[in-house]
């Protein structure tokens, strides 16, 4: 929870205002760190207060303001800049938790396009799990009567169901195996406790062998050029060879040949 103190400062109702009623307006630069949403009793993006509250918390204080600011409006939060273009993926799940008991999220998308990062975000705000598609690697296996097996032929959708998604589906937990990259050989089991938000984040969550499985679906976008410089900053130059030759263009097919973006609810880019 919010101290008192801070909420007077970086999350601010004014009187009438219910909590369970509260939707997104306008937002507003504060500076290169921090923004402020004003919040209003109607809209087409409803948010919890709850999920507010995680957001004021997990700002950086190094980034707070130092001192409560006149923004000229008696509602509003305020949160981190590079969260902003996220905001309506956080209303999405806060709608769906008032109707469904649980809540099935896919972020699909360009390599380095910050998949990873934003849901290690979602943790911070949501009671969830988060499994990887990165575990679930497997040799090239194509099966030639079936033309959707050639997409993604390296991961073990077999693996993922029986994982991941029927454990979720009878609210069980999940008995994962993650996957050591670097040797390419799978780890001790490992109980994972039964989640009412599940995320599957990575390249090929969005295929559809499993895609009817989510209720959210997210595609996040990066410029080729974006791709480069963040592999190369992120892996190296060997590794960045690798995914223009062989990891990229796979993705790209993938995305293309089977309209991935075109299935997803929402889409973000990656401005960094």
């Amino acid at each position: 929870m919010i101290k008192e103190n801070d909420k007077n400062q970086f999350f601010q109702i004014e009187e009438g205002y219910s909590l369970d009623s509260l939707y997104i307006g306008s937002i507003q630069t504060i500076n290169h760190f921090l923004v402020t949403v004003e919040l209003k009793n109607s809209g087409s993006y409803w948010i919890s207060s709850n999920t507010i509250e995680k957001l004021v918390s997990i700002l950086d204080s190094e980034y707070k303001p130092k001192k409560k600011t006149d923004y000229l409006l008696t509602s509003y939060f305020i949160m981190k800049r590079d969260l902003v273009g996220k905001l309506f993926v956080l209303s999405a799940i806060d709608t769906l938790l008032m109707k469904e008991n649980k809540v099935n999220i896919a972020i699909d998308g360009n390599a380095s396009s910050g998949k990873t990062t934003f849901s290690k975000q979602l943790e911070q705000i949501y009671d969830c799990n988060v499994f990887h598609m990165d575990n679930y690697f497997q040799k090239s296996k194509v099966n030639p009567a079936d033309e959707l097996s050639y997409y993604a032929s390296n991961i073990s959708f077999e693996r993922i169901k029986k994982e991941i998604l029927e454990p979720i589906y009878n609210e069980k937990p999940s008995v994962i195996q993650k996957m050591d990259l670097r040797t390419h050989t799978l780890l001790e089991p490992e109980t994972i406790p039964y989640k009412k938000i599940s995320i599957i984040e990575g390249a090929y969550s969005m295929h559809p062998y499993i895609i009817e499985q989510f209720d959210l679906k997210v595609f996040m976008k990066a410029s080729y050029f974006k791709q480069i410089k963040r592999i190369y900053q992120r892996n190296g130059f060997k590794k960045l060879i690798q995914f223009l030759r062989k990891w990229i263009p796979m993705e790209n097919r993938y995305f293309k040949n089977l309209e991935i973006e075109s299935k997803s609810d929402i889409i973000l880019r990656k401005v960094k």
